[in-house]
């Protein structure tokens, strides 16, 4: 997985970030875009959780 970030002045919020990720079964990298950190960390989760053998928890309301 690879994650760029930047910010982008004339948007209302200024966040903007792109994940490029692959999974064992995927033969070409998917792509997500965010606007909010709180997508990315669900896009992470998310592959996280697609990998074999993988055990991520859920998300916890009390975690940043």
């Amino acid at each position: 997985m690879v994650i760029r970030v930047w910010t982008e002045r004339e948007h209302e919020t200024g966040f903007r970030a792109r994940l490029r990720f692959g999974t064992p079964l995927l033969a070409e990298p998917s792509v997500v875009h965010a606007t909010d950190p709180e997508q990315v960390l669900d896009a992470v989760r998310n592959w996280l959780s697609s990998l074999p053998g993988a055990s991520v928890p859920d998300k916890d309301e009390n975690t940043p």
